[in-house]
């Protein structure tokens, strides 16, 4: 879905920089990478739902 990641940035880059005081250098592949599979997750999750090829385009 397009600027899904949006929905899910802000909720990584809270747990890996201010919960778990992560450097920098090792938070953003962390939040990347998280960010990532809770697209696809949520994408597929979507597919599910009959008539969703309108939703997920």
């Amino acid at each position: 879905m397009y600027l899904m990641h949006i929905f899910w940035l802000g909720l990584w880059v809270t747990v890996f920089k201010h919960d778990l005081a992560f450097p920098t250098v090792a938070a953003i592949p962390c939040i990347a990478v998280s960010t990532f599979i809770c697209c696809y997750v949520t994408t597929k999750i979507i597919s599910f739902i009959l008539g969703s090829k309108w939703i997920i385009g």
